[in-house]
């Protein structure tokens, strides 16, 4: 995965991150409203709508993903304005998904580093799977069905770290996802408002 590969040294699920790679968005570019299917416009657009939105966090890639925004900003702009609010919805709740998912491994980490054991028979992600599966249900999008697994990885890996006795890499990450968050957090925004041409 992209994020792996060029951030191998940051947080451990900052290099897991719901979209993980960029799909060839492109591909959806191109067409017009002739015989729309507008169901599967719609999937199709939420998927790349989120992929920018997850790239827009990589801070290596932040021109590019810039004009790959402006791009398909301009495509959805000119669709009806209930796709467009359909589409606006689908990045509100991708941001809150993102948001919950970090508040939900946060909050492992914290169980972890005051000496809790963290079960998979308790739910850990509380906050961030209603958003989840609303998103998989309501835009049928692809990588969100997986994020699951990628997500309980992460947390194994929090529980080696706690077995193997290694509480100071726990706490860098956690300190280095704290210092990471606000810039993320305010890029997923800022893009939000660009793809939908708001105002500030």
């Amino acid at each position: 995965m992209h994020s792996q590969k060029k951030h191998n040294n940051d947080p451990t699920w900052l290099q897991i991150t719901p979209a993980a790679i960029y799909r060839g968005i492109e591909y959806y570019w191109h067409d017009d409203f002739k015989g729309v299917d507008w169901k599967l416009r719609i999937e199709n657009d939420a998927e790349t709508l989120c992929s920018l939105l997850e790239l827009s966090t990589e801070k290596y890639s932040i021109d590019e993903t810039k004009m790959q925004i402006e791009n398909f900003s301009k495509k959805i702009n000119s669709y009806p304005k209930d796709k467009i609010d359909t589409l606006n919805k689908a990045s509100k709740m991708f941001i809150r998904y993102y948001k919950a998912s970090t508040a939900d491994l946060l909050n492992v980490l914290d169980s972890i580093l005051v000496g809790n054991e963290v079960g998979f028979d308790n739910k850990w992600d509380i906050f961030s799977s209603p958003i989840r599966d609303s998103l998989s249900k309501q835009f049928n999008l692809s990588f969100i069905k997986s994020d699951k697994q990628s997500f309980d990885s992460i947390v194994i890996d929090f529980k080696m770290k706690q077995s193997f006795g290694e509480i100071e890499k726990l706490r860098e990450i956690k300190k280095n996802v704290l210092q990471s968050v606000p810039f993320i957090f305010n890029q997923l925004e800022n893009s939000d408002k660009q793809i939908f041409k708001k105002e500030e």
